[in-house]
């Protein structure tokens, strides 16, 4: 009995050496990807319909409570996905944080920028972290995908600092 109870106590202190040894060999890979009833390409285009390559939030003063909200769409460009009725997007950012997306400027404002999913059917559209993925059913198909782009400071006892602000994300849209 005893030799046994050795046998597993020498088992499992093995086994956790061979774990720590490991750990300067081992490391993560994200994968992404969406199967998808459709294929399309997406333009990017402000409120009033004209092609944009850059959602600009524009300039505030950093006694502002928040920055002007900037509505935007993202159309498919396909006939066929213009009548699908059902899609979901997904959105990723590294700098994805419980508000919305910070800032990637070093030294730049501490504003975060708040980023609405107009037309999606969830409760909460706010794309944020653990908030990504959004469904969207319109009868007669998804004409666009709507969001709303806005500053906003870190917290409502902080205010604004002056500095550049830039954020990249990107998004992945699966038809049903």
């Amino acid at each position: 009995m005893k030799k046994l109870i050795l046998g597993s106590a020498i088992a499992a202190v093995l086994g956790v050496a061979s774990s720590a040894m490991a750990a300067p060999n081992t490391g993560t890979v994200n994968f992404t990807g969406s199967v998808s009833t459709a294929t399309c390409n997406i333009d990017l285009k402000d409120s009033a319909g004209s092609d944009i390559s850059t959602v600009d939030l524009g300039t505030i003063a950093t006694t502002a409570t928040a920055g002007t909200v900037v509505n935007f769409k993202l159309i498919p460009k396909e006939q066929n996905c213009l009548t699908k009725a059902a899609a979901t997007m997904t959105w990723n950012s590294p700098t994805l944080n419980a508000t919305g997306l910070s800032n990637s400027v070093a030294n730049g404002t501490n504003a975060v920028m708040l980023l609405t999913a107009s037309n999606a059917t969830a409760q909460d559209k706010s794309v944020k972290q653990g908030n990504t993925t959004f469904d969207y059913n319109v009868t007669g198909g998804i004409k666009s995908f709507d969001y709303a782009a806005a500053l906003a400071k870190p917290n409502a006892n902080t205010a604004f600092t002056a500095g550049a602000f830039s954020a990249a994300a990107t998004y992945s849209v699966a038809y049903k």
